[in-house]
């Protein structure tokens, strides 16, 4: 599976599910990816780190996912962030509120962590990604 980072210009985040808008892509980079990629019928497609600059910037979690359940489902997929060192610097928390069976669906979220304001500000320190749980 390949993950890459890419660095948005211009990029703002609405909020932590599904409102990551993509406006312009100036360099990517691959980060490996650990964990469960199916659980419950539904799949991890891709996985991308996306750079979120301007105002307000931050690190965020972006990828596809397909439903191979035979039913819709509400999807909820947690990632964890680590560094170069092993250690968990973030989490990120997507949530989808419907995925018809056989569709695909996006899921995005902003990688929290424990500074200041409460959010991963820089992808650069994410050495590799972790799929944590797929919850249905």
């Amino acid at each position: 599976m390949s993950h890459r980072w890419i660095s948005s210009p211009g990029a703002l985040a609405g909020t932590a599910t599904l409102a990551l808008a993509l406006v312009g892509c100036d360099r990517t980079r691959d980060v490996a990816v650990t964990g469960p990629t199916t659980q419950n019928g539904i799949v991890i497609e891709s996985s991308e780190l996306e750079q979120i600059s301007g105002l307000d910037r931050r690190c965020a979690v972006k990828g596809t996912l397909r439903n191979d359940s035979g039913s819709g489902q509400r999807v909820v997929v947690t990632v964890n962030a680590f560094n170069g060192q092993g250690s968990n610097i973030g989490t990120a928390v997507a949530s989808v509120e419907f995925v018809a069976a056989g569709a695909r669906a996006h899921y995005a979220a902003r990688f929290r962590d424990f500074s200041d304001d409460g959010f991963l500000n820089d992808c650069d320190r994410i050495a590799r990604i972790e799929v944590a749980d797929i919850q249905t």
